[in-house]
């Protein structure tokens, strides 16, 4: 249901987005970027290092950009329980697109909220080894993989840094196989105004 309720909020956001932007959009390659933060996944899975890229594909209408980008974090812990040695790891790869829509502001610092849609491509993987109790040795291992439908909505600031480099900061919650909130900060290297 929470999936539900999330896909048809940013469905609504692009189909507002669409309004009005004959004249007014400027689409094309804008800026390239990566940032760095903080990812906190729900469950047991921990939180951990996130890396990504940014690319910035232009304006829909001036108080709207679209943006592109490609998550990276990975995950790996051991869990010991009766003689037993488990060790679990999860990677997750968001590959999406954003409508950010900027609040009309005075100065540099320029705030924003938005959301979007993209494939989240999901692995874990367990190995079960040890002796056990009864001293029964064990060595299994299993491994998953999927691909899901993901809803990212997000919220932050940026700001110019340099007349071609822009900082930004953002916090974000990703509706998809991992559900998760991550607190990234970046810089994108503007290539058109």
């Amino acid at each position: 249901m929470k999936k539900q309720v999330a896909l048809v909020l940013a469905v609504g956001l692009v189909l507002t987005m669409s309004l009005g932007a004959k004249a007014q959009s400027k689409l094309g390659l804008m800026g390239v970027g990566g940032k760095a933060g903080l990812v906190m996944p729900e469950g047991e899975i921990g939180n951990t290092l996130g890396l990504g890229g940014v690319v910035r594909l232009g304006h829909v209408i001036p108080a709207i950009a679209l943006d592109a980008f490609v998550d990276f974090w990975k995950k790996s812990y051991d869990v010991g329980v009766i003689g037993y040695k488990s060790s679990v790891s999860y990677t997750e790869i968001a590959i999406a697109a954003l409508g950010k829509y900027y609040f009309p502001m005075q100065g540099n610092v320029k705030p924003y909220a938005g959301a979007g849609l993209g494939l989240t491509i999901g692995t874990s993987s367990v190995k079960i080894e040890g002796g056990g109790v009864y001293g029964v040795p064990m060595n299994e291992s299993a491994s998953s993989s999927d691909t899901n439908l993901g809803v990212h909505f997000v919220g932050g600031a940026e700001m110019p840094l340099t007349p071609t480099l822009d900082g930004f900061a953002e916090l974000k919650y990703s509706i998809d196989g991992a559900d998760y909130l991550s607190i990234m900060a970046g810089v994108v290297y503007k290539l058109g105004k």
